[in-house]
């Protein structure tokens, strides 16, 4: 009974208890580089009784359309909507703040190589190093500051205010991309890798991962004038997409 309430509340976000009307997905994410047969049947199931179907991962659209799944489009994930200028708007500099230049460290699974390296930049340029929290035990890692429940607003704050983030995650690397900040990215070490690499195609920001600049330990340049004017290409077409979704409802 418990593991068939568990998959219910699954299905609930695949609009399973909606009987009429369309159903839509935007921006849709795997969080995974693979699916099992019986994972892939079922989707497969369950998305033929959507409208439209998109994914932010084209790496996704590949896995999906190995199903059988068509019409499936590739559009930007939500936080690439807002211009650097709105998000800037509501960020908020965090009561408990640091003075100085820093270095950002945000990451996930407990890679501890992460803070190394973050701490090992700092240490070269002469900045601090702070971290916003994913684990309890990350603040065994030593950082100048920690950042424990950071809300949304300070988050924004310290990526837009850092001389360069350090990150395996798929929001540090994009609001490092939004804020035109130098980014360094770690892969993940177990999975869910492919979103991020994706967005380095969709981007052209191959700098991220740019292996002599971790050798030196150094901050990468990178072209952000290529970089937005893909963001913003990148936006215009996810936006096209939205107003497709909502034609139906402006003929109504």
């Amino acid at each position: 009974m418990e593991f068939q309430s568990a998959k219910w509340k699954r299905w609930r976000f695949l609009l399973d208890f909606v009987k009429k009307g369309r159903k839509s997905s935007y921006a849709a994410s795997l969080g995974m580089d693979s699916l099992t047969n019986e994972q892939l049947v079922t989707l497969k199931d369950k998305l033929k009784r959507f409208d439209y179907v998109s994914l932010r991962e084209k790496s996704a659209r590949y896995i999906f359309e190995a199903a059988g799944l068509q019409n499936i489009q590739v559009v930007s994930d939500p936080v690439y909507l807002l211009s650097r200028y709105e998000w800037n708007s509501i960020s908020k500099k965090p009561d408990n703040m640091p003075s100085g230049k820093y270095i950002l460290v945000y990451a996930f699974n407990r890679q501890k190589e992460i803070f190394d390296f973050g701490k090992k930049m700092a240490k070269k340029y002469g900045f601090k190093v702070l971290s916003v929290n994913t684990f309890w035990e990350d603040i065994l890692n030593k950082t100048d500051h920690y950042f424990w429940n950071c809300m949304p607003e300070e988050f924004l704050y310290l990526v837009s205010h850092a001389e360069c983030v350090v990150t395996n995650s798929f929001h540090g690397l994009s609001f490092s991309m939004i804020f035109n900040k130098p980014v360094i990215l770690f892969e993940k070490d177990d999975k869910g890798n492919s979103r991020m690499n994706d967005l380095i195609d969709v981007l052209d920001a191959y700098e991220v991962k740019d292996k002599t600049v971790k050798e030196q330990v150094a901050i990468p340049k990178i072209d952000f004038d290529v970089i937005n004017k893909n963001i913003d290409s990148y936006r215009a077409r996810s936006i096209q997409y939205l107003d497709l979704l909502t034609e139906g409802d402006k003929e109504k």
